[in-house]
């Protein structure tokens, strides 16, 4: 009986063993699919929500010497 008991043993490790090796391989390939989604996401959301000051403040400047042009220097609101 120890004899089959040890072979038995080897079959079942033969056969689970790669059911297991599979299962964490394929968990690491969904996360590594996962952090590529997630970097992705992020830079769309980043080059939407992109704030550049000197460009705003530029823009002001434009803005109000085009009323001022318009409207000249006591122009209403």
């Amino acid at each position: 009986m120890g004899f089959y008991m040890k072979g038995s043993f080897t079959i079942e490790a033969a056969l689970v063993l790669p059911l297991i090796l599979f299962s964490m391989a394929h968990t690491v390939s969904l996360g590594v699919e996962l952090h590529q989604e997630l970097v992705a996401a992020v830079e769309r959301v980043s080059e939407v929500t992109e704030f550049n000051a000197c460009e705003l403040i530029a823009g002001l400047r434009i803005a109000s010497g085009v009323k001022e042009a318009v409207f000249g220097a006591g122009g209403e609101d």
